[in-house]
């Protein structure tokens, strides 16, 4: 037989004194058949971590069904866990986060409970869901998930997310314990114009925005995956899935130099074409940046815009300062090749008409730019938002980023609306003619 891959799978196992049954769910947010284009790495991840000390996870994506409840019950019937794990996110996610506890409380009560993900650190007090699982755990899960089944499985809320778990062991190599495959994009779909699949490499982020719920879910600031480990991940994804692009969901994981040029140089030495894309701040796209990015093959960026207001940008939202201003940042990215994408926010607190039209002119401006269009929600344990999320109810935990988005702004209802549907107008039409000029 050939030598065994040095490449491990991230489940090294470990004997513990009892193994548990763990039904690792990422609920999803669409209902219709929607695609299944985001791998749920963080309950991948702590699939990982629980294979190694021993117990048996199964991990489920539900993102696109619609009968959410009747495919999560004959899988519990055959599976029996001992532990019901989801991960939750804000707006529909957290609704059907919801059902699936409330499932669990009435029809398998001896199941233990568990809520982790983003929603964790944002969770309003007076949401219903705080009621249901029997521990909610913030911040990474690999460790916090351990720690709490080592305890005896108690009734808990974590206010400190743990931020301990050994980011080198995670592997984006997933079998058997979870296919990748229908989740690689086909090239007419990805922004890099080849197969591609979205993956994660880094946890937290350098910045400290006043808007985003990084800050609650990972204080400590950003932990990148080690280079090395994920560059000989992505190749092996390459080799066995047909990846050609890869694209990375973190925030901040190219900020730090060092780490951003050992990962660019890897890439470069490897040479078997692998392309790449990442969140770039655009407090960060200076001349030198970009260029080692592109050295680096990386070729798509996604770039915050958020509103056109340099100054709000600078000071409201605390991301720092672009030398040029926000929209020269995305020009340099633009100019030098990279097909950039952007998030687009409206209704900020306080903004004005007059700021919004120049958000929409900066859009307009840049016909190149494909974009995301998003309103302004509030989220608790946010600097921007303090206790304004409170005072929205019970049901605010069930909005999107969308028209449903309270307005917090100086703008009329009606105009925020008309310039939300202005934009999102846009963003369609952008992003449909991308695809299309793809290759």
């Amino acid at each position: 037989m050939g030598a065994a891959s040095p490449i491990r799978s991230g489940i090294d196992q470990i004997n513990p004194p009892k193994s548990q049954r763990v039904l690792l769910i990422h609920p999803g947010t669409e209902e219709s058949g929607g695609r299944r284009d985001f791998p749920p790495w963080g309950i991948i991840f702590i699939g990982q971590a629980l294979v190694r000390g021993g117990h048996q996870p199964k991990i489920m994506d539900l993102n696109g069904e619609s009968d959410i409840e009747e495919i999560v019950s004959g899988v519990a019937d055959s599976f029996q866990p001992d532990i019901l794990g989801i991960t939750g996110k804000w707006g529909r996610a957290a609704r059907r986060a919801e059902r699936l506890f409330r499932l669990f409380a009435n029809r398998y009560p001896e199941v233990r409970r568990v809520l982790g993900g983003p929603l964790a650190s944002t969770l309003p007090s007076n949401a219903a869901i705080t009621k249901l699982p029997h521990a909610i755990l913030a911040g990474d899960g690999e460790t916090s998930m351990l720690r709490w089944i080592d305890a005896g499985m108690p009734e808990e809320r974590q206010l400190t997310p743990a931020q301990d778990a050994d980011l080198s062991l995670n592997s984006l190599v997933t079998e058997p314990l979870f296919d990748l495959a229908p989740y690689v994009r086909p090239g007419e779909r990805s922004d890099l114009g080849v197969p591609s699949l979205y993956i994660s490499g880094a946890r937290g982020c350098v910045a400290r925005c006043s808007f985003c719920y990084t800050l609650a879910h990972a204080p400590a600031g950003l932990r990148e995956s080690p280079a090395k480990r994920l560059v000989e991940d992505m190749a092996l994804l390459h080799r066995r899935y047909g990846v050609d692009g890869f694209y990375f969901v973190d925030d901040g994981l190219v900020s730090r130099g060092p780490w951003r040029r050992e990962f660019c140089e890897r890439i470069s030495r490897h040479g078997n074409g692998m392309v790449w894309g990442v969140d770039l701040r655009t407090a960060e796209a200076t001349d030198t940046c970009l260029r080692e990015l592109w050295e680096g093959w990386c070729r798509a960026l996604y770039m915050g815009l958020e509103t056109a207001d340099d100054a709000s940008h600078q000071t409201l939202l605390r991301k720092g300062r672009t030398t040029g201003g926000v929209g020269s940042a995305i020009d340099r990215a633009l100019g030098m090749g990279f097909r950039v994408r952007a998030s687009v926010v409206i209704g900020w607190p306080g903004e004005t008409q007059a700021s919004v039209e120049r958000t929409i002119r900066a859009v307009e401006a840049r016909p190149d730019l494909l974009v995301d269009v998003f309103r302004y929600n509030p989220l608790p344990n946010t600097a921007l938002a303090r206790e304004q999320a409170l005072r929205l109810g019970s049901n605010h935990i069930y909005t999107e980023y969308g028209p449903d988005a309270p307005n917090v702004s100086e703008c009329s209802d009606v105009y925020l609306d008309r310039a939300w549907t202005e934009l999102a107008r846009i963003a369609n039409e952008r992003n449909g003619a991308g695809i299309k000029t793809m290759g």
